[in-house]
């Protein structure tokens, strides 16, 4: 199970569309993990420990349509 994501954890997937991390025990995600994921249109976080994340997390995906938290 994932319990981190750091800021490079995704730096090589820049294609990716659909990414479901559900059912992780996820506590924190640094800023920019996500950044270079300009395709990615659906992201699911849901069934983790996350208690907050910064408010500029999702800033730079794409054009993501849904998040699941």
């Amino acid at each position: 199970l994932l319990d981190y994501i750091d800021e490079a954890f995704f730096r090589s997937n820049t294609e990716m569309i659909y990414l479901d991390l559900s059912h992780n025990s996820i506590s924190l995600i640094e800023n920019g993990a996500f950044s270079n994921m300009k395709y990615l249109k659906e992201l699911n976080l849901e069934y983790n420990k996350l208690k907050y994340f910064q408010k500029d997390l999702f800033f730079y995906i794409g054009e993501s349509n849904l998040l699941y938290l």
